[in-house]
């Protein structure tokens, strides 16, 4: 059980703190695209409307597609989504260099993370108890999104004075989307082995908290 408590603990933090730096990637590849495409009377009209766009795209996701994705596939393959988009999307920037293939990049973490990714991080929490829970949370949140955030900027600060910064800032996210991925599919199986051995030990709830199971409740349990 320690074992698998700790595997499992590394790769939610891991996944998170992949994805963070990915993202931060992505975000200073769309606004240097937009900075040498769009003059600045272009600039407020262009990120409205694609705030607009990106933010319904989210909406949607996140009321129609993530509950049935979550319902019919499980949280391992849900998880999976987000890190491949960002992959297929990184290579089809560097395929379509400038504001088209940075916008798609960009539209693509914007639409998913919120909208998919974070309920699929959040349903990796309910097997841990409430003092794990609490202590990977804090982790995920310190290490896995603020300090991950602060070494994709100091590592773009590093970048910025290279000619060739925004090529290998794509460059990047197309090898942390590819190592988010197979974090990813490592996630399932100890998703899963969580629940069971909670179940074993009898933890999986308080005798406060237990709610009364049904005949259907029963029947996936077993």
């Amino acid at each position: 059980p320690e074992h698998v408590q700790d595997g499992y603990a590394w790769r939610v933090i891991g996944l998170v703190a992949v994805l963070t730096v990915a993202a931060t990637f992505a975000d200073f590849q769309f606004k240097s695209s937009i900075q040498q495409s769009l003059p600045k009377r272009e600039l407020a009209p262009f990120l409205a409307s694609f705030g607009l766009v990106v933010n319904l795209l989210a909406l949607a996701f996140q009321l129609l597609l993530a509950p049935l994705l979550l319902r019919k596939v499980g949280v391992g393959r849900s998880l999976r989504v987000l890190p491949g988009a960002l992959l297929v999307s990184g290579v089809g920037a560097m395929l379509l260099p400038g504001l088209g293939g940075s916008a798609l990049l960009k539209g693509a973490d914007g639409s998913l993370r919120h909208g998919l990714h974070q309920a699929a991080t959040e349903m990796l929490f309910l097997p841990l108890s409430d003092v794990e829970r609490s202590r990977i949370k804090t982790w995920a949140a310190a290490f896995g999104r603020r300090a991950a955030q602060v070494f994709g900027s100091v590592v773009l600060l590093a970048l910025i004075s290279l000619a060739n910064a925004e090529l290998m800032a794509r460059a990047a996210c197309i090898v942390l989307s590819a190592f988010a991925l197979w974090l990813s599919f490592g996630i399932q199986g100890r998703y899963v082995e969580r629940f069971r051995i909670r179940i074993r030990t009898g933890t999986l709830w308080t005798a406060k908290e237990a709610p009364e199971p049904d005949r259907y409740a029963l029947l996936m349990l077993v």
